[in-house]
C-alpha cells in the first residue's frame, strides 16, 4: 500500500494539469520565478485551497480504502507509514533535476532519523536504490 500511496500522491496536481492547465502553468511560473516560494502558498493564492486537502477529500469521495487514504492524510506525517510516503515523494521531487538540490540533505536527515541511520547513509541508500 505504501507504493500505491506514493504513486497516488499527486493525483490532484495531475488533475489540475488536465482540467486547468493555465492555472498549473501560472503556479509553476511563480515558483520558477521565486524558488523559495512554497507550493502550498501558491496553491492557496491561486486556487484558494491546498491540493493535499483537495486530494484527501477526493479520495474519500471516490471511496478509496481507508488505509490508503490515511497514508496521505494531511497532518499525519508523524506516523511511520505516512512519513515514509511523504519522504519518498519529497526525495523524488527534489532529485528530479539532479542530486545537488539544496533540500536533499534535509530529506536525507529525516529519512535517516526514520530508519535510525545517519543522514549520509540515508543519502547513499537513496542513490543506490535509484540507480
Amino acid at each position: 500500500m505504501l507504493h500505491q500511496a506514493a504513486l497516488l500522491d499527486n493525483f490532484a496536481g495531475l488533475l489540475l494539469w488536465c482540467e486547468a492547465p493555465a492555472l498549473a502553468v501560472q503556479m509553476a511560473q511563480r515558483q520558477q520565478a521565486d524558488p523559495t516560494l512554497r507550493s502550498v502558498d501558491v496553491q492557496r493564492a491561486l486556487l484558494g485551497v491546498e491540493l493535499a486537502a483537495l486530494q484527501h477529500a477526493l479520495a474519500a469521495q471516490w471511496g478509496l480504502p481507508d488505509f490508503l487514504r490515511s497514508l496521505s492524510e494531511p497532518g499525519q506525517s508523524a506516523r511511520p507509514g505516512p512519513r515514509c510516503v511523504m519522504l519518498a515523494v519529497r526525495i523524488a521531487r527534489h532529485s528530479q533535476t539532479g542530486w545537488d538540490n539544496a533540500a536533499l540533505p534535509d530529506d536525507y536527515a529525516e529519512l535517516g532519523q526514520l530508519l535510525n541511520i545517519s543522514s549520509g547513509a540515508a543519502g547513499e541508500l537513496v542513490r543506490e536504490v535509484c540507480e
